[in-house]
């Protein structure tokens, strides 16, 4: 890099940067550079290269683009935003100016207080940045011919604008940027076959929505392309990014399989509930959780106590596990436990769980042993 600036700097090189070969040549080693740097945690250093470019040629966005890009992995929003700006200003078509206006944009969404964003004017910002990211996003796809990574952007800025439009009452808005968020998920697994990480976002969003049957599928494939890259590359750097990414597979099947079992014993289906929560639980001892609901709707206590003791057992081993503490506290109160299953709702209060669903049924638990609760 100090070859680089010296060269700049030296004096009589001005003519040899009109030259658009040779001015390429060194702004390409500088740039280089200065993305390694940024990449090794030196975004400093990164910036400083950059800013000289910009200053040596102040009408060259490449300058400007390496700039916003140190900008951002120093955390300084508002130079990086200036740089990108300033880069698309220059080179309208420069899709990664695009792409880093629109990482920028969800940096400073993650960045509001989460006290403030249910405000009015709160509420007002968020959109704003969505808006404006939503529609970085797509600039940068359209131009770049849309990047595995830049589509897995775009579909999160879609999904994060989604949820605010559902908190403002606009539900059918709300619905369909979901389904834009996973079509654009559904283009990139389409277009790079051999990556998981579109799979592993779709198989989210699919979850979310209570799709569980092809959550699982899509768990299962990123599953697959992980393990197979894990084992075609024992000296890969990424081995370990690899490793955990499959073991969240792996759980999030488990998860989704749980709750396609709960739907089942809702349905008083015990035959379907028993096959899923084998696939869920491995262990034989967490199948019980069939029996229990089985003696729910006949009122068996004996079942009803191994139950109790499946999903205590179960919390043992996770204790900040909500979905079998829910159910732990559901059976209980059903069978007039009302001590023991306020005790386990009040302890999913504030640990991410649905408030409301803690909310009402904490409300819902009386202690008059003669009613149970009805879901």
């Amino acid at each position: 890099l100090e070859s680089f600036i010296r060269l700049l700097r030296l004096e009589g090189s001005a003519p040899r940067l009109e030259d658009p070969a040779f001015r390429g040549q060194v702004f390409d080693g500088v740039l280089g550079i200065a993305e390694w740097l940024a990449s090794a945690g030196r975004p400093e250093r990164a910036a400083e290269a950059c800013r000289l470019i910009t200053e040596m040629a102040p009408a060259d966005a490449r300058g400007f683009l390496g700039l916003g890009q140190a900008a951002l992995a120093a955390g300084d929003l508002g130079s990086a935003q200036g740089a990108f700006g300033r880069a698309k200003d220059l080179s309208p078509g420069l899709a990664g100016a695009w792409e880093g206006e629109g990482r920028t944009l969800l940096a400073r969404v993650a960045r509001l207080p989460e006290e403030g964003s249910h405000s009015p004017a709160g509420m007002l910002e968020l959109e704003s940045l969505l808006v404006q990211g939503v529609r970085s996003f797509e600039t940068a796809a359209n131009l770049a011919g849309g990047s595995e990574a830049v589509r897995r952007d775009l579909a999160r800025t879609l999904s994060k604008l989604s949820r605010l439009r559902r908190r403002q009452g606009l539900v059918h808005e709300a619905v369909t940027l979901t389904t834009q968020a996973e079509q654009e998920l559904r283009s990139a697994i389409g277009d790079f076959a051999d990556s998981p990480w579109a799979r592993l976002d779709l198989a989210a969003s699919l979850f979310a929505r209570r799709r569980y049957t092809e959550s699982i599928e899509r768990h299962r494939d990123a599953r697959l392309i992980l393990e197979s890259l894990l084992a075609s590359r024992p000296a890969d750097q990424n081995r370990e990014s690899w490793r955990q990414a499959a073991t969240a597979c792996r759980q999030n099947e488990a998860a989704a399989s749980y709750n396609l079992a709960l739907d089942a014993l809702n349905r008083a289906d015990f035959e379907e509930a028993q096959a899923r929560i084998a696939k869920a639980c491995p262990d034989p001892a967490d199948q019980n959780l069939c029996a229990g609901f089985r003696a729910t709707a006949a009122a068996e206590r004996d079942l009803f106590e191994k139950a109790v003791a499946s999903l205590e057992s179960t919390l043992a081993r996770n204790p900040q596990s909500a979905a079998p503490r829910l159910e732990l506290g559901d059976l209980l109160a059903r069978f007039g436990r009302w001590d023991e299953a306020r005790r386990q709702y009040e302890r999913l209060a504030g640990d991410g769980t649905s408030q409301v669903e803690v909310r009402d049924r904490l409300a819902s638990v009386a202690p008059a042993p003669d009613e149970k609760l009805r879901f």
